[in-house]
């Protein structure tokens, strides 16, 4: 007979679970930073929910082995979904015919913001939406900043609504038009620097699309 206390036996599932003391494979640790990346994307959690105590001990329970990475590495596996994801839309939006709508908010921090959509119907008429950027106003988001941009494209929008094949003699003229109504400062005060970035694009966009030989090519 032995003596001193009985020798407790191990649990059946300590044959099966790994030590706590291992590593995850590379492979495996890669996934779950990634899964961890797209939760903070898709629930709109802060960078620095990675350092907080709770998650620390929720991911401890659920996976010891895992290391939970630093803000820093988090952030560059943003901006890689991010570009990534752009890259994605962009394939998506080719040969379709897109809507875009703006909208103006203030987050509860009192900050402008705008938003630009893109919308369209696919093939099996189910419609999609996607966020194509969101930025920070330096100024309010009044109606009038916008509008001030948007005026001149009302007369070159009717003059060429009756037109189902316009010709650059047509278009041409109203882009020079535009161009000099975009490239003329208002007079009675500066400029938000929103609306004069706004402007540049425009015209950079109108250059780009619209240029003589370009028309010619197309005409």
């Amino acid at each position: 007979m032995m003596s001193g206390a009985p020798t407790k036996q191990p649990r059946l599932d300590s044959y099966f679970s790994p030590p706590a003391t291992s590593s995850l494979s590379a492979a495996r640790q890669k996934t779950c930073t990634k899964k961890l990346a797209s939760f903070i994307c898709k629930d709109m959690r802060t960078i620095s929910i990675v350092d907080g105590t709770g998650f620390k001990e929720f991911c401890q329970e659920l996976e010891p082995r895992y290391r939970i990475p630093s803000r820093g590495t988090i952030t560059n596996r943003i901006e890689d979904m991010y570009n990534s994801t752009s890259d994605n839309i962009r394939e998506l939006l080719k040969d379709q015919y897109v809507a875009l709508t703006t909208d103006g908010w203030t987050s509860l921090a009192t900050a402008s913001y705008v938003t630009a959509t893109a919308h369209w119907i696919s093939g099996d008429w189910e419609m999609h939406d996607y966020v194509l950027k969101t930025k920070y106003l330096m100024e309010s988001h009044t109606a009038e900043h916008v509008q001030e941009v948007l005026k001149p494209f009302k007369v070159t929008t009717e003059a060429l609504s009756t037109e189902k094949y316009p010709t650059a003699s047509a278009v041409l003229p109203l882009k020079q038009v535009l161009l000099s109504q975009l490239n003329t400062p208002t007079a009675d005060k500066p400029e938000p620097p929103a609306l004069s970035e706004m402007k540049t694009k425009i015209i950079t966009d109108l250059e780009k699309r619209y240029s003589e030989e370009r028309a010619h090519l197309c005409c």
